[in-house]
């Protein structure tokens, strides 16, 4: 498996967390897990932001990363 492929694998699974969990917080009704499922949610939406740049990045730099 390329860089890429591993490195799209890892956005789309964490993208897929990131939905899991803002599900979860809207679902709970305690404030405590509620804040711990937003919390979660925002910090794999900056791990998935990071992902897309590295996507970005390894696109223009495909020949060397294949």
């Amino acid at each position: 498996m390329t860089v890429d492929a591993q490195v799209k694998n890892s956005y789309f699974t964490v993208k897929q967390a990131e939905a899991t969990m803002k599900q979860l917080g809207l679902k709970v009704d305690d404030n405590g897990a509620k804040h711990a499922f937003q919390s979660a949610e925002q910090l794999l939406s900056l791990v998935k932001n990071d992902l897309q740049d590295q996507l970005i990045f390894l696109a223009k730099e495909e020949t060397e990363y294949e």
